[in-house]
């Protein structure tokens, strides 16, 4: 996989279709990390998946990484940014809340 994310890059620059699909990719690596409470790891690559574009689900996967690596002001943050991306939905709402606390 991480060849062709190397080989990707050359021209994910003129490809906005390749340039989002890159950052899904480091999206689900960074959801793989979250999934094994390697939240450090996980961050790095929603990082970067936000590079790519400026998607929702990156911040929210970042927030939830944030969330549980006790950094919660910064998680309100990044649900901040995905509701402002896609305010319809709840889920976001729910865990800004609970960071918030």
């Amino acid at each position: 996989m991480e060849k062709v994310i190397q080989e990707m890059k050359q021209f994910s620059g003129r490809n906005t279709h390749l340039k989002a699909l890159e950052g899904r990719v480091l999206a689900e690596k960074g959801d793989g990390y979250l999934f094994n409470r390697e939240y450090d790891k996980a961050l790095q690559f929603y990082d970067d998946a936000i590079k790519c574009g400026d998607f929702w689900v990156y911040y929210q996967q970042k927030g939830e990484a944030l969330s549980y690596n006790s950094k919660k002001p910064e998680a309100v943050q990044c649900y901040e940014r995905a509701i402002q991306l896609f305010p319809s939905y709840e889920v976001i709402h729910q865990q800004k809340l609970r960071a918030s606390k």
